[in-house]
């Protein structure tokens, strides 16, 4: 019997609808979330436009072009090794990891690196442009589609939930039934032992 019931349990009970419920019911709040999630990454964008422009700038200042106090080819190559060829790329703990260079030709990469970012103009009409804003808008798009067709699917996915259990627990009752009888009929003979 007891077996019986915990199968019944397994393929007939409610914990997959109920877990579905509960997906469907996290996939709605996100939903109604995405529109101040967009709203909050385009502001981020706008925000951050400006050390956007900087990176973009420091970019285009090239270490193997630069004259830079003990950075002779031999450093600039070994530079190139661990990934740092503009000014961009320089930060002190990355370049610090290099063999070869200490405090005093770090220093004079950052100073280098600074005497760069001092020639930077931030362009406020040129800080995000449409194809920025436009990959934002994109990327929520998806998200509000995909969650759209998820939650319209929904109600059919519970409905046939729904009746796969019922279906399942009307092939289980008569053997839960007859299990119960059997237990029943089993206490009442042991009732009656001295």
């Amino acid at each position: 019997y007891d077996q019986l019931v915990e199968q019944g349990k397994k393929e007939a009970g409610r914990e997959s609808f109920l877990i579905r419920r509960a997906e469907l019911g996290e996939m709605k709040e996100e939903l109604e979330k995405l529109p101040l999630a967009e709203k909050n990454e385009l502001v981020r964008l706008e925000s951050t436009a400006k050390d956007r422009q900087k990176k973009k700038f420091l970019d285009t200042f090239f270490i193997d072009k630069a004259s830079i106090s003990g950075v002779g080819p031999a450093r600039k190559a070994a530079l190139r090794s661990f990934g740092i060829e503009t000014a961009a790329d320089i930060t002190s703990s990355r370049v610090m990891q290099v063999d070869g260079f200490g405090n005093s030709l770090t220093r004079s990469l950052l100073d280098w690196k600074a005497s760069c970012a001092r020639r930077f103009k931030f362009n406020a009409a040129a800080g995000v442009s449409d194809a920025e804003r436009n990959a934002v808008r994109s990327k929520y798009f998806r998200k509000r589609v995909i969650l759209e067709q998820n939650l319209t699917a929904g109600p059919e996915q519970l409905r046939q939930l729904k009746q796969k259990s019922e279906s399942r627990f009307a092939l289980l009752k008569p053997h839960l039934e007859a299990a119960a009888q059997m237990l029943a009929q089993t206490k009442a003979d042991c009732s009656l032992l001295p």
